[in-house]
């Protein structure tokens, strides 16, 4: 079994996925920011990492991996004498051992798959070689996932042979491997490794304008379904196309854009013509929609650019297309897990589809509800 543990300067705890309990963070139990617990019990992982944060953690069988802006392990109790770690530590049960010279800044997600363990964050080397924010650790050695992203990750999720990551990035970067050749991919927000080349989910995330991309901080799996959550109002999908006839736009997107009929729709990324926000009119096709525009004709035209729809905090993309999931959340979400058909999500939020949750909410696939009161 694996899972992730995020949380954050403050002593916010984010996620949880883990056998038993294992917590990180800027807490102590003796010397260590570390701990372990049973049903019953606390109980301290040898003699820890230094005084930083834990702010992610993952398990593999018997095998935990903790990283965060820590820099050594403890190897006293009162961690007067140390080991350099560099923010990415493993325990086997009974030690604390390094990874390689690990990494030069702050990690932020892990995920394990086999004998692989993916690490994301702030970070620009790893083992001492340039890794941009991700990288992977084979047991033995370092090694990077194309050219990485143009900036910080904040959650990681392996799902068979593709990796997930979510941040607050715009661009990640293939090299010469990949089969579409080297260079830069707009994916804002989040985007797919495939084991060769990055890739984006449609348009991606933005802010409530569409203009900025919007951050990701969340991500889970279940088969072709990928939810994310963070600090993000709108899906996106890539323009193709545009036209302007009798004051009705037509936009067409190169994937399925998710739109429906009275939907708030921002299009940035046009031109003067075309991008605002309008409300979606007449059925659309799944990949294109149209809205009032008073203006003059403009024939039908290639374009780049993007159309974004609600989102709201969390999103769900289906393989082909982004959907909201019911209306979206009123504030931030931190941290997203699934069991059986429900989605668990935990931030910032104090309703969901107008629902008050408290910070906590459960989405079983048709509609929220609060887990009791909630949290204050």
């Amino acid at each position: 079994m694996t899972g992730a543990v995020r949380g954050s300067r403050g002593q916010r705890l984010a996620a949880l996925t883990l056998v038993n309990l294992l917590v990180g963070g800027l807490m102590s139990l003796g010397s260590s920011p570390f701990a372990s617990a049973t049903s019953t019990n606390w109980s301290a992982m040898s003699f820890g990492v230094g005084a930083f944060d834990v702010n992610a953690l993952a398990i593999s069988g018997s095998t935990v991996y903790a990283g965060g802006d820590f820099t050594v392990i403890c190897t006293n109790s009162s961690c007067t004498t140390t080991a350099s770690a560099n923010r990415i530590a493993v325990w086997n049960g009974t030690n604390w051992s390094t990874m390689g010279t690990g990494v030069n800044s702050d990690v932020n997600a892990i995920a394990v798959s086999g004998s692989n363990v993916y690490v994301g964050g702030q970070f620009t080397t790893a083992g001492g070689s340039s890794a941009n924010r991700i990288a992977v650790w084979n047991g033995s050695a370092w090694s990077t996932l194309g050219d990485g992203v143009d900036a910080t990750v904040n959650a990681i999720v392996v799902s068979g042979s593709d990796i997930y990551v979510a941040g607050g990035f715009d661009t990640a970067t293939n090299t010469a491997t990949c089969g579409t050749g080297a260079g830069s991919v707009s994916v804002n927000g989040i985007a797919k490794w495939d084991g060769t080349c990055w890739s984006s989910l449609a348009g991606g995330l933005s802010d409530i304008n569409g203009s900025a991309t919007g951050v990701g901080k969340a991500v889970a799996v279940s088969g072709s379904d990928v939810y994310v959550g963070g600090d993000f109002r709108r899906f996106c999908a890539n323009i193709s196309n545009k036209a302007l006839t009798s004051n009705v736009a037509t936009l067409t997107t190169a994937t399925q854009h998710g739109l429906s009929t009275g939907n708030s729709v921002t299009v940035s990324g046009v031109d003067g013509t075309f991008n605002g926000t309008y409300t979606v009119a007449s059925t659309p096709t799944t990949t294109s929609f149209t809205y009032a525009r008073t203006s003059g004709d403009v024939t039908s035209t290639s374009s780049t650019g993007r159309a974004c729809g609600p989102a709201n905090y969390i999103a769900q993309w289906n393989g082909s297309r982004w959907s909201q999931v019911g209306s979206g959340l009123n504030n931030i979400a931190n941290a997203l897990v699934l069991s059986g058909s429900n989605l668990y999500v935990g931030g910032s939020f104090s309703l969901a589809s107008g629902v008050t949750v408290n910070r906590i909410a459960a989405w079983n696939g048709s509609s929220w509800s609060g887990l009791g009161s909630g949290v204050d």
